[in-house]
């Protein structure tokens, strides 16, 4: 993990000159609440187990993570999944059946056809979509959800349900 560090050297007239300079976060080792080193039961890497991440906060009130987690937790690797522009709602728009390209370009109305198009690759590079081509000429083409992409459905109507019960304004 790399964090700038920016300082202001010197100000001549109306130039401002700014030292800018990458530092290399070094992890720290933790102590449990007894106060003992813990980098034996990790393999000596001293760095702290998932969920025990601690924040601390100098004498000048900036406040530093000790031994934070270095990969994406599990909600991040959901977002990432099925959080993306219009990936939700094409998701949710597929739960029924089968739907031809240019319907699904209808039903979703604000989404270009570049966008859809972009998106429906990026779900069947992941599995949750099945992409099936109907005829020929002229070429018609279908998507319908896998198992994979159906398991995403509860959570998407969870969120709808939330969304309209709070009712949520862009």
């Amino acid at each position: 993990m790399y964090t700038w560090n920016t300082m202001v050297t010197l100000v001549r007239g109306s130039i401002s000159y700014f030292l800018v300079t990458w530092n290399r976060f070094v992890p720290q080792p933790y102590a449990d609440q007894n106060g003992a080193n813990n980098q034996s039961d990790l393999g000596g890497t001293g760095m702290a187990p998932t969920g025990s991440i601690r924040i601390e906060t100098d004498e000048r009130g900036r406040k530093r993570s000790i031994a934070p987690c270095m990969e994406p937790c599990a909600i991040e690797k959901g977002m990432r999944l099925i959080g993306g522009k219009w990936t939700g709602s094409i998701i949710y728009h597929l739960k029924d059946e089968p739907v031809r390209f240019n319907d699904l370009v209808r039903m979703l109305g604000g989404a270009s056809k570049k966008i859809i198009d972009q998106r429906l690759k990026e779900l069947e590079s992941r599995g949750m979509v099945i992409r099936n081509v109907i005829s020929e000429r002229p070429v018609a083409v279908t998507y319908e959800l896998t198992a994979f992409g159906r398991s995403a459905l509860d959570i998407l109507e969870q969120l709808r349900a939330w969304s309209e019960s709070n009712a949520v304004t862009l």
